[in-house]
C-alpha cells in the first residue's frame, strides 16, 4: 500500500484540474464523487503500472481493462467549460479522455509497454497543467501534499521520484543523491539501473530546468567514475560529460524571445540532427537541454507564428529522450501543432514525426499496422492538412 501513495497524490492533480475546469454550479457533488471514481481506479492501476512485468501478464488482462474503463467512464461523465490558454500544455477534458482511449487501444492491441508508457504520461501532464492552475487551487493541492513523507515510500527512488514529478526540484535532487551515495557505500537495495535513472534525473534537472550545465558536470565527475559500475554505463556517463562540456560555452546564451532567435536557435543546433544521432545518442544533451529552452519559449510567446516549429522539435527531442529523462508529452505536442497551426509548414512535419511514434510505439521497427481506432485518428489529422 506505500507505493500506491504516490498515484493517490497524482491523481489529487486529476481532481483540481477537472473540478476547477468545469461547471461548478449544480455540479460539485457529481463532479467529486466522478473524480473519485477516477482516483480509486488508477490507485487499484498503479502496482501494475509501477511493475512492467505485472502489466503486461496475460492474467491481469480482464482486471488492468476493468480499471481503465471506469477511468475513461469517469471522464467521459465529467463536464467542461475551460481550457488553460497555454499553447504547450492545453489539457482539455477532450484530450484526457482521448488519451485515455488511445492507452486502451495500445493495451488491447499487445503492446503493453506503449499502454504503460501513455499512462505514466498522463501523470506527466496533469502535473505540469497543474503547476498553471489558479494560486487557489494550486494552495489546495499543496496541503494535501505536505502529509505525504518519506516513510509513505519503499525507497529513496521512489520518494525521489515523487518529488521530481511534482516539481519540488531542490528535494528530490536531495534524494536522488542519496540513492548514488548509498550505491557508493554499500550497494544495498541500489541496482545499476537504479543509479543511472538517479544520475539522469540530477542532469535533467540542471540541462532542463536550472540550466546549469557546470553542476551537471560536477554531478558527472563525482558520480560517473565509480568502477563498480558496469563498463557500458560508465561509457554513457563519458559520452555526457563530454557532450555537455562541447556545449557548456554557448549554452548560456540559448535563450529564445522571438521567432527570429528561434529560427537561428533551430538552424545552429537542431537541424543538423539525424535519425542516427537519435538512434545513438549521441545528441541526448543538446535535445535534453534545447527541451527546456523552447519549453520556456513557448511559455513566454504561446502564441507566437512559430510556435509550430518549437512543437516539432519538443517532439523530437521526446521520442528519443523519452522516460529515461522526464515524462514524455511528445504525442500531446505533436498534436498541438497539427490541430493548432494547419497552415504552418510545420504541421506537416509534426504530423509525420507523430505518425513515427505511433508507429514506432505499436510495433518498433516491425512494421506492424496499426490498430483501426488509431488510424482513424491518423487520418482525422491528416485531413486538418488537406
Amino acid at each position: 500500500m506505500k507505493t500506491q501513495i504516490r498515484m493517490i497524490a497524482l491523481l489529487f492533480a486529476f481532481i483540481s484540474i477537472n473540478t476547477s475546469a468545469m461547471n461548478m454550479g449544480g455540479d460539485k457533488a457529481q463532479t467529486k464523487v466522478v473524480m473519485n471514481r477516477a482516483l480509486n481506479s488508477f490507485v487499484n492501476l498503479f502496482p501494475y503500472i509501477h511493475d512492467g512485468s505485472k502489466f503486461s501478464d496475460k492474467s491481469n488482462e480482464e482486471y488492468i481493462n476493468s480499471q481503465l474503463d471506469t477511468i475513461i467512464k469517469a471522464f467521459k461523465t465529467a463536464k467542461h467549460t475551460t481550457r488553460l490558454d497555454v499553447v504547450v500544455f492545453k489539457p482539455s477534458l477532450e484530450t484526457i479522455q482521448t488519451h485515455l482511449a488511445d492507452t486502451k487501444d495500445a493495451f488491447n492491441s499487445k503492446h503493453k509497454m506503449f499502454a504503460r508508457n501513455r499512462l505514466q504520461a498522463l501523470s506527466g501532464l496533469c502535473m505540469s497543467c497543474h503547476t498553471q492552475l489558479k494560486k487557489q487551487s494550486s494552495n489546495r493541492f499543496n496541503l494535501s501534499l505536505q502529509k505525504i513523507k518519506r516513510d509513505s515510500f519503499d525507497k529513496d527512488l521512489e520518494y525521489a521520484d515523487f518529488l521530481f514529478l511534482l516539481r519540488d526540484y531542490t528535494s528530490s535532487a536531495r534524494y536522488f543523491e542519496k540513492v548514488l551515495t548509498k550505491y557508493a557505500l554499500t550497494k544495498k537495495d541500489v541496482s545499476s539501473d537504479d543509479y543511472r535513472k538517479a544520475l539522469q534525473r540530477l542532469i535533467t534537472i540542471n540541462m532542463k530546468i536550472s540550466y546549469k550545465p557546470e553542476r551537471a558536470l560536477q554531478y558527472l565527475e563525482k558520480y560517473g567514475k565509480d568502477k563498480t559500475l558496469p563498463l557500458l554505463l560508465r561509457e554513457d556517463f563519458i559520452d555526457w560529460r563530454d557532450q555537455i562540456t562541447a556545449m557548456s560555452k554557448s549554452y548560456k546564451s540559448w535563450v529564445l524571445t522571438n521567432g527570429e532567435e528561434l529560427r537561428n536557435f533551430e538552424k545552429k543546433n537542431l537541424v543538423s540532427i539525424e535519425e542516427a544521432s537519435l538512434g545513438d545518442g549521441s545528441k541526448d544533451m543538446v535535445l535534453l537541454a534545447a527541451s527546456g529552452v523552447l519549453t520556456k519559449f513557448l511559455n513566454l510567446r504561446p502564441k507566437s507564428p512559430e510556435a509550430p516549429r518549437a512543437l516539432y522539435w519538443l517532439g523530437v527531442a521526446e521520442r528519443r529522450l523519452s522516460f529515461n529523462f522526464f515524462y514524455s508529452l511528445g504525442e500531446l505536442y505533436l498534436k498541438e501543432c497539427v490541430t493548432e497551426f494547419k497552415k504552418h509548414p510545420y504541421a506537416k512535419k509534426c504530423l509525420g514525426e507523430y505518425e513515427n511514434m505511433l508507429r514506432f510505439g505499436y510495433s518498433g521497427s516491425g512494421g506492424e499496422a496499426l490498430p483501426d481506432d488509431e488510424k482513424k485518428e491518423l487520418e482525422k489529422l491528416k485531413s486538418l492538412l488537406k
